[in-house]
C-alpha cells in the first residue's frame, strides 16, 4: 500500500532539513525513514538514507560508521550510484555526491 512510499518520502524530508541546515530534524527524518524501511521491508533506498543521516550527524565516528554501512548496503544491493555517492561523502566530497546524482 501507500506505506511503501514512506521510506522514500522521509528520505526526501531528511534531505530538505539537511539542506536547510537543520541537522536535528534531518537525523530524525532519517531515523523515521529507516524505521519505515524496516517496518515495510522496503530497503531500496536504505543506503541513501544512511548517507543522508551521515551528512547530518556532527560526530565524525558516527558519520564514518554510517557511510561505511551505506557503502556496504549499496554494494550488497548492486546499487553502484548509491555506493559512489556514499564513497564521495566519506572522502569529504559532499558536493560531488550531489553532482553524481544530477549528472
Amino acid at each position: 500500500g501507500a506505506g511503501q512510499a514512506l521510506p522514500f518520502a522521509q528520505l526526501l524530508v531528511a534531505g530538505l532539513h539537511h539542506a536547510a541546515g537543520d541537522r536535528t530534524a534531518a537525523v530524525q527524518a532519517s531515523n523515521a525513514a529507516l524505521d519505515y524501511s524496516e517496518a515495510f521491508g522496503i530497503r531500496l533506498f536504505q543506503s541513501e538514507i544512511l548517507r543522508t543521516k551521515a551528512q547530518a550527524v556532527a560526530r565524525s565516528r558516527e558519520r564514518s560508521a554510517l557511510l561505511e554501512a551505506a557503502i556496504a548496503t549499496a554494494r550488497r544491493q548492486g546499487a553502484r550510484l548509491f555506493e559512489v555517492r556514499a564513497s564521495l561523502v566519506l572522502q569529504g566530497k559532499d558536493n560531488a555526491a550531489s553532482i553524481a546524482l544530477a549528472g
